[in-house]
């Protein structure tokens, strides 16, 4: 169970208790109804009295134990909540060498896990406590009539034979609106980030076409998954109905006419026939609601069959030698380059040049990890690449995006990344990015909007290269670093880089004679 994978067990126990405590006052109450039954049948008004007031005691303190359960159930749910959400995360993150699609991912979180937290989790918790609820009352009244009793029990259990059928069902019309869900968000993300085209040319009528059929096949899987679920729970409800109360009920009048059962008895069973049947259908119902959540259920254990470590860095060691031999790369039957090889030592400053579509870019991704090269030999300190694991490769790089980006935190953070920084070392980068003046008019604690739509392309771009920097990485992997910048600015931040300690693998398209004098290397893929 979900509950119990991703919550605490002291506190899931706790709650329990306290669950089956509450679930009591059913039995209470068919108690006070059975005593004020031989309170009339008897005109003993004394009896009334005293267990009028019993009554009335009791529910209080039942109310107390109640308003205790939901503030604990709530607290459970929500460290349950947090529980996957970030196990999702680092998941993600981790998984994100493979796959930068991330819509997906924002799919999964903001709805399936929306699903899976009311039917899921709440879920489950209702039904353990509609159990312990059904138990409490089947012993209750087979102490007051087991015949009667037995009659309820075996008259409750015969919808569980419908529910088992439509299984299958709700889990094939429940992955089936995730799919169209997934598919509608992905589209409608795209074509919003291309709202700019779309007005430039006039051709909204024709997005808003598009959008609306994957809406409404989103909407109709919905509907049909919902309507699944309904139709089974409507059967079910009146099977029980059927079985649950007109033939136990008949039984039980049956009995009292022979003698074999008083009145306040009948009536103190009929009163837990409620806290039977109620939570009987409840849990049938619940469990097909259940049943539209397991794939979700399925995926996120896919997730944490393997620890993810929250450990962020590994010692590597320094580089001494990053080297490709005769390496090529080819991407969906397109060869971008071939027989490329390039012998990269500590403080080599490397250019490498080429039209655009050539792959300037892959090469970096491919050094990177984030993808293979198709041949060749990929070396660092004399050790495969490829046999270097994930998280430890990226720790040789720093990576300086064309299009960086820019978080909706602080300036500081968005400079260290969360990450210590001695202030010699952090101002020192500011100056030398240029960036002193905005951290001294803006200050650190200047908060960056989403997309970075307070700064300029220019600042964006010279934060991505200082974050670069205060992560100390031995090798920068540049790409198009100064195409945000003014031409100047640009001359005199590569300047810099060039004549620092890092070793710099800069692509670039646009850039000088006299500049690419100052490379050691100069590549060109073409």
């Amino acid at each position: 169970m979900t509950i119990v994978k991703y919550g605490k067990k002291k506190t899931l126990i706790f709650l329990l208790a306290l669950i089956a405590m509450k679930n009591t006052g059913s039995i209470f109450i068919a108690y006070i109804i059975n005593q004020f039954i031989d309170a009339a049948d008897t005109r003993n008004i004394e009896l009334f009295l005293r267990f009028a007031g019993i009554g009335i005691i009791g529910l209080v303190l039942y109310m107390i134990v109640g308003v205790v359960v939901v503030k604990i159930q709530n607290k459970y749910i929500r460290d349950v909540n947090l529980k996957i959400k970030t196990t999702v995360l680092e998941h993600t993150f981790v998984d994100s060498v493979q796959s930068d699609d991330v819509t997906d991912t924002l799919s999964f979180m903001m709805n399936d896990l929306k699903l899976l937290e009311k039917q899921g989790i709440e879920g489950e918790l209702t039904i353990l406590g509609l159990v312990i609820q059904f138990v409490l009352a089947v012993v209750a009244a087979l102490f007051y009539d087991w015949a009667t009793a037995l009659v309820f029990l075996v008259g409750g259990l015969i919808p569980s034979i419908v529910s088992k059928k439509s299984e299958p069902r709700i889990m094939k019309a429940s992955e089936k609106w995730t799919q169209s869900n997934s598919e509608y968000t992905n589209y409608l993300e795209n074509t919003l980030n291309g709202i700019q085209t779309i007005k430039t040319y006039k051709v909204g009528d024709a997005f808003i076409n598009l959008i609306e059929q994957r809406m409404r096949q989103s909407e109709l899987s919905l509907e049909v998954m919902n309507g699944v679920v309904g139709v089974v729970q409507t059967v079910i409800t009146t099977i029980a109905y059927i079985f649950g109360i007109v033939l136990p009920f008949g039984f039980g009048v049956y009995r009292v006419i022979h003698g074999n059962l008083t009145l306040g008895g009948f009536m103190a069973v009929v009163q837990l026939n409620n806290s039977i049947l109620n939570p009987l259908i409840g849990v049938l119902n619940l469990r097909n609601s259940l049943k539209s959540t397991t794939h979700i259920s399925t995926k996120i254990a896919e997730m944490v069959k393997e620890p993810m470590s929250r450990k962020i860095h590994s010692n590597v060691d320094m580089v001494s030698s990053l080297e490709v031999k005769e390496v090529s790369l080819k991407i969906d039957d397109k060869t971008l380059f071939s027989d490329i090889s390039l012998d990269i030592r500590p403080g080599d400053n490397v250019l490498i040049m080429a039209p655009s579509g050539v792959g300037k870019t892959s090469f970096l991704t491919a050094l990177l990890g984030m993808r293979t090269f198709t041949s060749g030999e990929y070396m660092i300190n004399n050790k495969d690449a490829q046999m270097i694991d994930g998280d430890t490769l990226f720790e040789y790089f720093s990576y300086v995006n064309q299009a960086p980006y820019v978080f909706n935190e602080s300036l500081e953070f968005n400079l260290t990344l969360g990450e210590s920084v001695s202030k010699e070392r952090f101002e020192a980068t500011l100056k030398a990015t240029e960036l002193d003046t905005l951290v001294h008019e803006k200050g650190l604690s200047y908060v960056i909007e989403n997309s970075g739509t307070n700064l300029s392309k220019g600042q964006i771009q010279r934060i991505e290269i200082a974050r670069a920097l205060l992560s100390n990485r031995p090798i920068m992997l540049a790409d198009e670093m100064t195409a945000a910048l003014d031409t100047e600015t640009g001359q005199r931040i590569r300047k810099m880089l060039l004549k620092s300690d890092v070793t710099l693998i800069e692509v670039a398209h646009h850039i000088s004679e006299t500049e690419k004098m100052s490379y050691d290397h100069v590549l060109n893929l073409s």
